[in-house]
C-alpha cells in the first residue's frame, strides 16, 4: 500500500530511506503541490497538535476534538464547534460528556476551561490507560517475534519483495525459500 501510495503524481508521501534487515522503509509525509495554497490559508492555532489521547479512545473522538479547541482558547460551545469542524449539537454532547468527568469546567462568566492535568486520572478510571498499555506490549511482542524470525533466516531481496507485497509468513516455522517459492 505504502508503495503504490508514493508512486502517485505528487504524492503524499517520499520514500526516504529504503528498509534494510529489521530496519523499515522511512517516509516523509508531505502536502502535495495540489493543496500547498489551500494549507497556506488554513488558520492553524498555535501550539502542539496531539494525537488520539488515550482517555479519548473511551470517550470519543468528538470529545477528543471539542477537549482541544476549548485547550486552545475557545471559551464557548459555538466556538468549539466551529474550531472542532463538528456540529453544533455534536459539540453540545461533547461538551456534557466532558463537563460529566470534570475534564472541562466553567469559570464565573460561564467561560469553558480545559482540564489537561487530569487526562491520566480519567484514562485510568475508564480503562483506556490500561488498553494502551495492552496495545504496547502487544505491538512490542509482535515486533520482538519478527526480529527474532529474521534472526534465524538468511533472506534474500526476493524473499523481502515478497514480503513486502504479500506480508510477512504466516508461520515463523517455515523457510523463507519454502514460503515463496516461484
Amino acid at each position: 500500500m505504502l508503495a503504490e501510495l508514493r508512486e502517485e503524481d505528487d504524492p503524499w508521501l517520499v520514500l526516504v530511506r529504503e528498509g534494510e534487515g529489521t530496519r523499515a522503509d522511512l517516509y516523509e509525509l508531505r502536502i502535495p503541490a495540489r493543496h500547498a495554497e489551500l494549507s497556506e490559508r488554513v488558520d492553524m492555532p498555535a501550539g502542539k497538535i496531539h494525537a488520539l489521547r488515550p482517555v479519548f479512545r473511551e470517550l470519543g473522538v468528538v470529545a477528543a476534538l471539542v477537549f482541544e479547541a476549548i485547550e486552545q482558547g475557545a471559551s464557548s460551545v459555538a466556538t468549539a464547534h466551529v474550531r472542532a469542524h463538528v456540529s453544533r449539537a455534536a459539540a453540545f454532547e461533547a461538551l456534557e460528556l466532558l463537563e460529566g468527568w470534570g475534564l472541562i469546567e466553567r469559570d464565573a462568566t460561564g467561560r469553558l476551561i480545559a482540564r489537561p492535568e487530569l487526562l491520566g486520572e480519567i484514562a485510568e478510571r475508564v480503562g483506556a490507560a490500561l488498553v494502551v498499555g495492552l496495545l504496547i506490549e502487544r505491538f512490542r511482542a509482535e515486533r520482538r517475534a519478527w526480529i527474532e524470525h529474521l534472526s534465524r533466516h538468511a533472506v534474500s531481496a526476493e524473499w523481502w519483495a515478497a514480503v513486502v507485497r504479500d506480508g510477512p509468513p504466516p508461520d515463523d516455522e517455515l523457510e523463507p525459500g519454502i514460503l515463496y517459492a516461484a
